[in-house]
């Protein structure tokens, strides 16, 4: 797996200054008071709790997710790539093959021998590159999307838990690549292994609804308080616990 260096471009890559991000406009946002500035060549690596708003993060800074309040600039000519677990999914399974996936996710820039080549770097086998994705396995899945990081050079790369259902040695292999890539990354993932490898320069804690950036690489204490319920989780928890005391005592009551 090899991904082709980025092109010249701006500084910064994109800044976000007091941003809002949230899906349901009657509902509170899920991020506030947002700022952050991105540069070539850094790496941030993003930290908190199950459901505290790292995907939604991304999504805001990819532009997915349109800021409700705030400002989201954007660099000249900036490439930026969002790769999440939807995209692993996004395959026709019966009737494309990797083969295909590649060609398709190039919009043509890509030509077959080429795919080939990727494939095969990815453990992906000329044979099994014209069967059918369903007869992947979800870590090959994983792995030929990952692959698609490299089909065009990029500024920024935007990595949602990219190590899932990924073994050792496909973690190894995906930051192998990702370590030697002189671009930009922001990137959360569950795999310590992954985040070390990667070396980051900065650390932000997604926590209580807001981003809280450290202008240095992460510590330990980051990751321990990054295993602790923000509040929305901890309130959804306690609502849970709720509701399963009170659906306890009414078939007690009715027993």
């Amino acid at each position: 797996m090899q991904l082709p260096p980025p092109p010249p471009g701006p500084d910064p890559l994109l800044s976000i200054t007091d941003a809002a991000f949230g899906y349901d406009e009657a509902s509170p946002p899920v991020l506030a008071s947002v700022s952050l500035v991105l540069r070539p060549g850094e790496r941030l690596l993003l930290l908190g709790a199950n459901g505290a708003g790292k995907s939604t993060l991304l999504r805001g800074i990819s532009g997915r997710l349109r800021p409700r309040e705030g400002e989201r600039k954007v660099g000249k000519f900036l490439q930026l790539l969002l790769w999440e677990q939807a995209q692993r999914d996004d395959l026709e399974e019966e009737e494309e093959s990797p083969l295909d996936f590649f060609v398709r996710v190039s919009g043509g820039g890509t030509d077959e021998e080429s795919a080939l080549s990727a494939l095969g770097d990815l453990g992906i086998d000329r044979f099994a590159a014209r069967r059918s994705c369903a007869c992947l396995s979800s870590g090959e899945r994983t792995m030929m999307a990952l692959g698609a990081l490299g089909l065009a050079p990029k500024h920024l790369l935007l990595l949602d838990e990219p190590a899932a259902f990924l073994g050792a040695a496909a973690i190894a292999q995906v930051a192998e690549a990702l370590a030697a890539w002189p671009g930009a990354l922001v990137f959360c993932s569950g795999s310590r292994a992954l985040c070390g490898a990667l070396q980051p320069t900065r650390v932000a804690r997604v926590h209580g609804g807001t981003l809280h950036v450290h202008d240095r690489p992460p510590v330990e204490a980051d990751w321990a308080t990054a295993a602790a319920d923000s509040p929305r989780q901890a309130a959804k928890r306690a609502r849970e616990e709720e509701e399963e005391h009170g659906s306890k005592g009414a078939r007690e009551g009715g027993s």
